[in-house]
C-alpha cells in the first residue's frame, strides 16, 4: 500500500488497487486451480455413485446376523465417510487435488495480515481483536483490569508473608537479573512498535472522503459501516447454494439444481433444489452482526474491505463461468423389479404386459 501511494496514487485509489493486486496474484490462482479440478472431478460422479451402491449392497448381504437390521450397516455417517474416502482416492489417482482447506485458510491469513498492516498505518492504538469486539471492548477491558489488580494484590500479600526469609543473594541472581532486564527491553520495544508510533502515515488524515477527510478515524456519518455490512450480506446471500443429492461436487448454482431436478423427472423430491448450507446460514448472521464492529472501525479498513469483497465476488463469478460444473448423469429413481424365482413373470401394473 505504501509503495502504491508513494507512486503518487491517492489513498482512495491505492487501497482498492492493493486489494486487486493481492487477490489477482495471490488468491485468484488458488481458486482458479481449485475450480478447474472440481470441474474434472464432477465428471466422476457416476463412478462414485457406483462404488457407494456396491458398498451398501455388500454390507447388507454380508452382515453377520440376519436379525440385525440392514440399515444399521448403511447409516448416513458411514456412507458419508465412505464417500469422502472415495473422493480422496480419486483425487490422488487422477492427480487433481481440490485444496479444500488451503483454499479457505490462505485468503483468511492474507486478509488478517493486510488488516494488521493497515491498522498500524492508521495509528490505531487498539489491536484487531479489540476492534472486532466493538462497543463491548471497554467492558471486557475493565473486567480484565479488575482481575489483574486482584491478582497483583494477592501477590503482594504473599511477598509480605515471605519477608522473613531476607533479601536474596545478589551474586546468585545476577544472571537472572540480566535476563529479566533484557526481556523487559525487548517487550518494551515490541510494545512501542505495536503502538504504531513508527508506522503512522500522516497522509491518511488528509486524503479521505468528502464527508470524512481523516481515514484513520471512524466514519462520523456511519455510511461506510452500512455499505460494508450490506456488501458482506449480499456476497453470502447470492453465493452458490448446495445440492443435497449425493453429487461429487455439492456446490452448484440454481440453474444446475433446476437442470438436475428436470433430469430426474421429480421436482418435489427432498434435496433436489439448491439449499443453503449451515455454514452459509451462519455467515449470513455474522454479516448482519458485522455492522457492530464496523461502527468504530477506521475508514481506511472499511474502504479496503468493501473493495476486497467486490473484487472477490467478481473473480469468483468469472471462475464459475470459465469452468462450469457439468451435471453428471443420475441413477434411476427406483431399482429394477427382479423376478422372485426362475420361470415366473411379474405383471406390469401400468401397461398390463407380463415381463419374463
Amino acid at each position: 500500500m505504501s509503495l502504491v501511494h508513494g507512486a503518487g496514487v491517492p489513498w482512495l485509489l491505492a487501497l482498492p488497487a492493493t486489494a486487486l493486486t493481492i487477490r489477482t496474484f495471490l488468491i485468484y490462482p488458488i481458486i482458479n486451480r481449485r475450480r478447474r479440478n472440481l470441474s474434472k472431478l464432477a465428471l466422476l460422479q457416476p463412478l462414485v455413485d457406483a462404488r457407494i451402491s456396491h458398498y451398501i449392497l455388500q454390507t447388507q448381504w454380508t452382515r453377520v446376523s440376519k436379525f440385525v437390521e440392514p440399515g444399521s450397516f448403511t447409516t448416513k455417517a458411514r456412507v458419508r465417510s465412505k464417500r469422502r474416502r472415495e473422493e480422496l482416492e480419486l483425487e490422488k489417482h487422477f492427480r487433481i487435488p481440490t485444496a479444500r482447506f488451503m483454499s479457505k485458510i490462505i485468503p483468511i491469513l492474507i486478509l488478517l495480515t493486510v488488516t494488521e498492516g493497515l491498522r498500524r498505518l492508521c495509528g490505531t492504538q487498539r489491536g484487531l481483536l479489540s476492534i472486532l469486539l466493538g462497543p463491548v471492548q471497554p467492558y471486557i477491558s475493565r473486567a480484565v483490569t479488575q482481575i489483574v489488580e486482584a491478582v497483583s494484590q494477592d501477590g503482594e500479600e504473599e511477598d509480605e508473608e515471605f519477608q522473613w526469609l531476607g533479601a536474596p543473594d545478589p551474586d546468585a541472581g545476577e544472571i537472572l537479573q540480566k535476563g529479566l532486564h533484557f526481556a523487559y527491553r525487548e517487550v518494551l520495544a515490541n510494545y512501542t512498535d505495536f503502538q504504531t508510533d513508527t508506522w503512522l502515515e500522516p497522509s491518511l488524515e488528509k486524503e479521505g472522503l468528502p464527508w470524512c477527510q481523516d481515514l484513520t478515524q471512524p466514519d462520523p456519518q456511519h455510511i461506510l459501516p452500512v455499505i460494508f455490512s450490506s456488501a458482506f450480506f449480499a456476497s453470502i446471500f447470492f453465493s452458490p447454494k448446495e445440492v443435497k443429492r449425493g453429487t461429487f461436487y455439492n456446490s452448484s448454482t440454481s440453474q444446475q439444481g433446476g437442470a438436475r431436478s428436470a433430469n430426474s423427472g421429480n421436482t418435489t423430491n427432498e434435496g433436489s433444489s439448491p439449499k443453503r448450507t449451515k455454514l452459509q446460514k451462519l455467515m449470513l448472521g455474522v454479516s448482519v452482526l458485522s455492522i457492530v464492529p464496523a461502527w468504530n472501525m477506521p475508514v481506511a479498513l472499511l474502504w479496503y474491505y468493501i473493495f476486497n469483497i467486490a473484487i472477490s465476488r467478481l473473480q469468483t463469478r468469472r471462475v464459475n463461468m470459465k469452468f462450469p460444473i457439468t451435471v453428471p448423469p443420475l441413477a434411476c429413481s427406483r431399482r429394477a423389479q427382479m423376478m422372485s424365482s426362475l420361470g415366473k413373470s411379474t405383471p406390469n401394473a401400468k401397461s398390463g404386459v407380463h415381463t419374463a
